[in-house]
């Protein structure tokens, strides 16, 4: 792969975490000083957040065991 064909790349946020928490740079933010996105997840609770940039601004949002409860009922 080349650098011209990257989209964007991902970095952790910290190096020990019990969620996962992921910063996302598009491929024009080659400084990546400041992340695009913010992604923040948990396999236990089958759900995942992701926010723009810094902000607390939701751009998407899963939770499947809401979604699975909800199918229940």
């Amino acid at each position: 792969m080349e650098m011209k064909d990257l989209i964007f790349s991902v970095k952790r946020s910290s190096f020990f975490q019990l969620k996962t928490k992921l910063d996302v740079f598009l491929a024009n933010n080659t400084k990546e000083q400041v992340c695009d996105f913010k992604v923040k997840g948990s396999w236990f609770e089958r759900s995942c957040v992701v926010n723009a940039g810094e902000s607390l601004t939701i751009v998407a949002q899963v939770n499947l065991l809401l979604f699975s409860y909800v199918l229940q009922i």
